[in-house]
C-alpha cells in the first residue's frame, strides 16, 4: 500500500472535516481572492474568526501538474524507497504574499 499525502495532508484533511463540520466553506483563500479581485468585489471571509485572514498564515501551494506528475513517477517507478510520499513544494506562502501577488496582477483588487 502507497499513502500519498500532498497540499493538506492526512492530518489536514482531519481538520478540514473538523471545520466543515464547524460551517466553513472550503474556498481556499487564494480561490476567493482571485475570485473576488476579478469582480471587483471584497473577498469573503465571514466563515473564518473575525471574518479576516491572519497575514501570517501560510500553507504549501503547489501546482496542480507538478502534483499529478509526482504521482506519475511514483507509479511509474521501478521500486519505492518509503511506503509514505508527500508531494509540495516545499516552501510556505502567507496570505499576504498571496494577497500581494493578486494584487500584482489585479492592482485594483481589495
Amino acid at each position: 500500500m502507497l499513502l500519498l499525502i500532498g497540499g493538506m495532508g492526512f492530518i489536514g484533511l482531519h481538520t478540514t472535516l473538523r471545520l466543515v463540520e464547524a460551517g466553513y466553506r472550503m474556498f481556499n483563500p487564494a480561490s476567493r481572492m482571485c475570485h473576488a479581485a476579478l469582480k471587483g468585489e471584497e473577498p469573503d471571509f465571514n466563515d473564518r474568526p473575525n471574518g479576516t485572514l491572519m497575514d501570517a498564515d501560510a500553507s504549501d501551494w503547489i501546482y496542480l501538474k507538478d502534483v499529478a506528475r509526482g504521482i506519475q513517477l511514483l507509479h511509474t517507478a521501478d521500486t519505492l524507497n518509503h511506503h509514505i510520499y508527500n508531494i509540495g513544494s516545499g516552501q510556505a506562502t502567507n496570505n499576504r504574499q498571496m494577497f500581494d501577488a493578486v494584487r500584482g496582477v489585479i492592482p485594483e483588487a481589495r
